[in-house]
This record gives structure tokens, sequence and C-alpha cells, in this order.
């Protein structure tokens, strides 16, 4: 394919082990005048015996829009019965669930027919956190938690333990729940109906994440220091210990693959593992405020707050790396303002709207591919 028949490469290996310079220089652009979504989403189903993707917009009142991959089609809309949407969860490919007014939750399964949505009622509904494809998790404002499915059947895991501030939450090894409030650090089953639950003594953190083999970090109440700490069934705290104390606050902590963080800094990033040395890149004049890991590993998006983006690869580390180097690349500067809304596509793409309701779809086309690098989708022409 693609003039690389002499060797066993498939188009995925040619876009993505090819120089990262070259990468996501096509772009479509568009306006969306008449959405302004609070929330964005991708969803894949199949249409026709192909796999297609469309984009999920959803509104705090409750609309809901499916954007097809040749923007700006509308594909469908639907309007729920509520009066503002408080948080969103894709579970599946095709199926994402949406918190509405504090007591209504909506499962909604999209194909090529449209929307199919379900509605369940759960008081005190506040976070939604995804489990696996059929399960999920309704945190409450009392800090209860019911395990759900997308049939619609609830189950309480744990009972309301009171009035707190939600500072951070995590779901560990998809077996246990972990949360933060503004006094206290509770932990217990996840699944288990009518669980125990355990106040730890663990005081002077402000965040935690959990990556996919079950590593937590803790970032600090200055924000400028990080732990990380195993946490099994019992629970059982093993393994705490400090790996950074940095001159600079973190903005963000985002898990990322098997057992790596991103702390998120106004201008650089560095890459925690609980086992290798961390890995740092600074962006000169940079104010970055976000990330977005994209589906092929190892690659993820940094945003500035002045619309830039910054594509960015992990190496493949091993203990024996003395200096290991993120890779970056800055993509066209195309956004003239704060991107606001972002989520990926197909393995190959993702989109960005900004405060101006610019749209842009990037694509990670390969060389031989004969399109525009930019199509400008409202006329006007942002130059190469």
């Amino acid at each position: 394919m693609g003039g690389n028949s002499s060797d066993n490469r498939t188009l995925s290996d040619e876009i993505w082990q090819r120089d990262i310079t070259n990468m996501f220089t096509s772009a479509k652009m568009t306006r969306i005048p008449t959405i302004e979504p609070d929330f964005l989403l991708s969803v894949e189903y199949e249409k026709d015996s192909k796999r297609c993707f469309s984009y999920i917009f959803i509104t705090k009142e409750g609309m809901i829009y499916s954007v097809s991959q040749i923007l700006p089609d509308i594909e469908f809309t639907t309007e729920l019965d509520c009066e503002c949407v408080i948080d969103c969860a894709l579970l599946s490919e095709a199926t994402f669930a949406l918190i509405c007014d504090n007591k209504k939750v909506f499962i909604v399964e999209y194909s090529s027919l449209g929307f199919q949505i379900k509605e369940v009622l759960q008081d005190n509904a506040n976070k939604i956190i995804p489990v696996n494809n059929t399960q999920f998790l309704i945190l409450g404002c009392d800090l209860s938690l019911c395990l759900c499915d997308t049939t619609g059947m609830s189950s309480l895991i744990w009972k309301p333990l009171g009035t707190f501030e939600i500072l951070s939450y995590s779901l560990i090894k998809s077996s246990i729940f972990a949360v933060i409030t503004n006094d206290s650090f509770f932990v217990g089953s996840a699944l288990i109906p009518n669980s125990p639950i355990d106040m730890i003594d663990l005081h002077g953190f402000s965040s935690l994440v959990s990556t996919k083999s079950g590593a937590t970090f803790l970032l600090s109440s200055d924000k400028k220091g990080i732990e990380s700490v195993n946490i099994s069934s019992g629970p059982i705290f093993s393994d705490r210990k400090k790996i950074a104390q940095l001159s600079n606050p973190i903005k963000k902590l985002v898990s990322y693959g098997q057992n790596t963080v991103l702390a998120l800094m106004s201008s650089s990033i560095v890459a925690f593992t609980n086992d290798f040395k961390p890995r740092t890149v600074n962006f000169s004049g940079f104010d970055l405020y976000d990330v977005l890991y994209l589906r092929k590993h190892p690659f993820f998006v940094a945003f500035s707050s002045n619309g830039r983006i910054i594509l960015c690869k992990l190496p493949e580390s091993s203990k024996s790396d003395e200096n290991p180097q993120i890779l970056t690349t800055e993509l066209s500067d195309l956004h003239k303002s704060r991107i606001i809304r972002t989520t990926t596509g197909e393995e190959s793409s993702f989109i960005t709207l900004d405060e101006n309701k610019c749209l842009i779809l990037w694509e990670n086309l390969p060389n031989w591919w004969n399109a525009p690098h930019f199509f400008d989708m409202f006329g006007e022409k942002p130059g190469n």
C-alpha cells in the first residue's frame, strides 16, 4: 500500500513510524455557529458493513447532535427532558451516559438509525465513572456510590456518607474506588453492594489518578509534590514513595497508558512512571492548560491557552535510559483563540473546537495521500 509493497508494514505503521514532524499536516476547518457544545465525544458504529465514526456534541440544555466525520454534516439531533446536563462519559464504542439535574441518568446508544435513549432516576447523581462496556458508577453529591448497567439496573455500593467537598476520585483496577474530599480519604469496593468504606489517615493531597496497571499517583495540596502508592483490596496500601518535588505548581495530572502519569505545568510536561526516570519537555512561551492522549500510544497532544497545539511522543523507556526525551512538533497555528473542546476520532485523527466556534479535524495522512493540507469549509484562507 502506498508504494511500500516490498515490506509488510500496514498503513498504521506507515503513518506512525515516520518522523513526527510529518504527522498531522492535514486539517479540515469549519464553523458550527448554531451549536455551543459543553461536552464532546466520539462514537464508532457500523453502517453498511463498514465501521464509521461520528462526533457527539452535547449542550448543558440537553440538546444532542451527531456530526459526521465529513464535517460539518449533522446526521441526527435529539433533546433530553432535562434542565441541565452536569456530566457525561463514553461507556463503549457507541454508548454513553449523561447525568441531568442531579436526579436523572440517560443511557444513550448511537447507531446509523440515530439515538436510542433510556432514562433512569438516580437521586443526588453527580459524576459518571465507566467500569467496562456495560457497567458504570454513579458518584453522588453525598458520596453515595451506585453501580449501574446499560439496561438501567443499579445497585447501591456505598451508602450516603454526608456532605463533602469532593476534590478528586479514581477507579483502581476496575474494582476499588478512592475519593479525596476536603478533609478525608475514602477507599472501598466499587462492585460489591453495601460494601464497608474505609477512611484512610492520609492527608495533604488534592488529587489522585490511577493508571491501567493500577498504579496510583497522588498530588500534594501545594500542587508540587507527587507520590505513588499501590492500593489493593482490603484496602491495603503498599510501596508508597515520593517520586517528585517540583519547583512549579502542577495544573493537572493525567493518566496515560499502563503505568504513566503526565504532570502538566504552565510551560512544561513531565511524564512519571512508578519505575522509570521522569521525562520532561519544556515549551518556552507556551501557557499549557490541557492534554489529550491519542488512540495510538505513545502519542498525545498538548494545548496552549492561545490555541497552539503541540504533538508529543513518549520514547520507549527502559531502566537503562540515561536521558530519555519526549519528541515534539508544533502543528499549524490555525486556531486563533483558546481551544475549549477536544476528542479523538479514528486512530489517526482528533478534533478541536475553539471559543470562536472554529472546528478543526486534524488527520495524520500518509505521505502519498493526494489531498490539500488545509481544507477550509467556511472560505477563509488560513495559509500553510
